[in-house]
């Protein structure tokens, strides 16, 4: 079979989930992007979730908006006792392809593919790990599944691998692609040679690569906005936010899309008996 002919074969498997407004391990876990707090309400609450990592995640922490590397190694420790998943060999490169929705920034494909590629030299097979998801925002038009997207999509991943599959003819291409993000997960946390992506999924994969590597929690760049938010609301526990100031952050939290946060801090505006008033 030819390049282009294996290429359309592992791009008819990639799995395609054109709604996922809810389940985002790394957004809930670094407490970033829109509505991540309405996120995590869903995912403790939702019957679709129960079971899942980023379920027994939150479960297990007592302020999720302190991110605990430590509690979701354990999260994916139970669910792979829990759960049969066949983990990648030891002469395996798994590699993750971020795709769907990120067609429209202009990281997607740039990782240096062929590159990360050489630097195993002893690897008989290269899977990928990808899904074209889409993390729809309806409310805000963002992230919206179209067909239009989607063939897009499947044909400049076509050319990637017909690529990778002609530059490197001793190498065992397959594809891993999953509905479900837990077990592409934790295929990519368990492999012995990874290279990642851009965007948060990776990131995450990585960080927790990292931890049990060396038992360090490494403190990620984007989790300087959730310093951020934890004084602002330590500011309001301790009565020092004027009414005003706590408006002013309503509003920032509505437009970020966390409306839950809002809310309660909307009805403490009631209180007409804050000192700084």
């Amino acid at each position: 079979m030819d390049s282009l002919h294996r290429a359309q074969e592992l791009v008819s498997k990639i799995k395609v989930l054109e709604s996922n407004p809810h389940y985002r391990l790394a957004d809930v876990f670094y407490v970033r992007g829109w509505r991540y707090s309405d996120s995590a309400l869903h995912v403790l609450n939702d019957v679709e979730f129960s079971g899942s990592i980023l379920r027994k995640y939150l479960e297990s922490v007592t302020n999720y908006l302190n991110p605990n590397i430590e509690e979701m190694d354990n999260a994916c420790r139970e669910y792979l006792r829990k759960n049969h998943i066949v983990l990648p060999s030891s002469d395996e490169i798994v590699m993750h392809i971020r795709a769907g929705d990120v067609i429209d920034n202009d990281w997607f494909l740039t990782t240096p593919y062929c590159d990360e590629i050489r630097k195993y030299t002893g690897a008989r097979k290269c899977t990928v790990v990808i899904c074209f998801a889409f993390q729809e925002y309806k409310e805000r038009g963002k992230w919206l599944f179209t067909n239009e997207k989607l063939e897009m999509n499947k044909t400049m991943v076509c050319d990637l691998l017909e690529n990778l599959i002609s530059r490197f003819p001793s190498l065992e291409f397959e594809v891993r692609s999953s509905i479900t993000q837990d077990e592409d997960f934790l295929y990519m946390v368990h492999a012995e040679h990874f290279i990642r992506d851009k965007g948060g999924f990776s990131d995450l994969v990585q960080d927790l690569r990292a931890f049990r590597a060396t038992g360090k929690h490494l403190e990620h760049k984007n989790l300087s906005k959730v310093k951020l938010i934890q004084r602002e609301f330590n500011k309001i526990h301790e009565g020092k936010l004027s009414r005003a100031e706590k408006h002013k952050l309503v509003l920032d939290l509505i437009d970020l899309g966390e409306n839950q946060l809002a809310s309660w801090l909307n009805s403490t505006l009631v209180n007409k008996g804050n000192k700084n008033d």
